[in-house]
């Protein structure tokens, strides 16, 4: 009986692990130092706002591993030696048939002068988690509980930890270097409306800046200087300015690297036997109209299912298909699938249907669409993916755009604009 070790107990390395049990009977130890048991780690904000308790994101009950035959181990891994095919925690070696690396990501640090005072955190883990609720939510070594704090970076992390530090009566100015929130993926209306959303809900929102040193006093951030030269105090830091592939400890590793851990289509590395999925995986040849690096929910379930298929020596290779993200800006549902560009090109035809603040946006490129783009609205993931796959005309599209919608209320939308 084969032994596959996975190390990262995230989407991707969970996913690989219950594909590999269902298709096989090896023994799979799963190994992480992030977490005792998996969770949705994009459910950690509703836990931070009182929404659910910590066991409502565990997907699954605890006694699921040991049913399953899925041995976990909480331990940091520090080394590898892949030729004698060994995984080491500190001076415990554990040996394997066959390895698969779901390290996920890390956050990018600001390195701004003061960066490493206390009150400064990223929001992707665990201990990112743990360390922002034991600093905002009053724990008894940091009483009495912070007012007013900054966040800066405009993505998707940066406007959680807005909501969820806006969520506990935080003050929160919010710092972008665009003009308008996410302006380098949303076109400008949409970018306009989630702006007004976001100042609406009392957000200092503070756009085309960025710090340029953090100051501190007894060892903890109290004042932040943008790079105009203005002062704020604040008495926390959220750096959400992106993420990367969290390989740092496989440096000189024999790993193939580059920004992330290198893989062809079968998600294999340079290294016989090893694999590697999720958000610290760079492709080598991603497909037309990919990115080699897709720190996204959906791809890393899709790479554990790909990986687990390869590390059993079966037929299977990652080609992800039409590119989906989705989020909520406060209050507004947010959904693409496809190419939507942020400037309208001259061989790019956009229709938008709007109403108030709900937008659809079809993307059309040799009267095909290439894009549809919900803002407000729910948008029928296999309907958009059908329609791009084949090529939908304006034509066939100006009599069934409807059926794109789950929103009944939305049908009689007129057509705001045609570009």
């Amino acid at each position: 009986m084969q032994k596959i070790i996975i190390v990262g107990n995230g989407i991707s390395g969970i996913t690989a692990a219950r594909y590999i049990r269902k298709k096989s009977d090896a023994e799979i130890l799963v190994i992480s130092n992030e977490s005792e048991y998996f969770f949705s780690r994009t459910a950690l904000m509703y836990v931070y706002m009182g929404h659910m308790k910590w066991e409502h994101i565990e997907p699954y009950e605890r006694n699921f591993w040991s049913k399953n035959r899925i041995n976990l181990k909480k331990g940091l891994v520090t080394s590898f030696d892949f030729s004698e095919k060994l995984v080491f925690i500190g001076n415990e070696k554990i040996s394997y048939d066959k390895l698969i690396l779901a390290c996920g990501s890390k956050y990018k640090e600001l390195g701004a002068p003061g960066e490493k005072t206390e009150g400064i955190f990223g929001m992707y883990s665990k201990e990112d988690f743990d360390q922002i609720w034991n600093w905002t939510k009053g724990a008894k070594w940091r009483a009495p509980r912070i007012t007013k704090a900054t966040v800066i970076g405009g993505g998707l992390i940066g406007i959680e930890l807005v909501e969820m530090l806006h969520s506990e009566g935080i003050h929160v100015d919010f710092i972008i270097r665009d003009g308008s929130f996410w302006s380098s993926v949303l076109p400008s209306l949409e970018s306009e409306i989630v702006t007004r959303h976001i100042l609406s809900k009392g957000i200092n929102l503070i756009t085309n800046e960025g710090i340029s040193e953090i100051h501190s006093t007894e060892g903890k951030v109290s004042g932040l200087t943008l790079n105009s030269g203005i002062v704020l105090n604040t008495e926390m830091l959220g750096v959400t300015i992106g993420v990367e592939p969290n390989i740092s400890f496989l440096q000189n590793s024999g790993l193939k690297l580059d920004k992330g851990i290198l893989v062809n289509h079968r998600l294999e590395t340079n290294q016989k036997d090893v694999f590697a999925v999720g958000d610290c995986v760079q492709l080598e040849a991603p497909d037309q109209g990919r990115k080699a690096i897709e720190p996204v929910w959906y791809t890393g379930r899709m790479m554990g299912e790909v990986a687990a298929i390869s590390a059993l020596g079966l037929d299977g290779e990652y080609h992800p298909g039409v590119w989906f993200n989705s989020a909520k800006f406060f209050d507004i549902e947010y959904q693409v699938y496809g190419s939507v560009p942020v400037k309208e090109k001259d061989e790019l035809k956009n229709i938008v249907f709007r109403r108030n603040d709900d937008v659809l946006r079809l993307v059309f490129e040799n009267d095909k669409l290439i894009g549809v783009q919900g803002l407000g609205v729910r948008v029928k993931h296999e309907i958009a993916e059908k329609y791009i796959l084949n090529g939908a005309n304006e034509v066939e599209l100006n009599s069934k755009w409807k059926e794109l919608l789950f929103d009944p209320e939305f049908y009689a939308l007129p057509a705001l604009a045609t570009n």
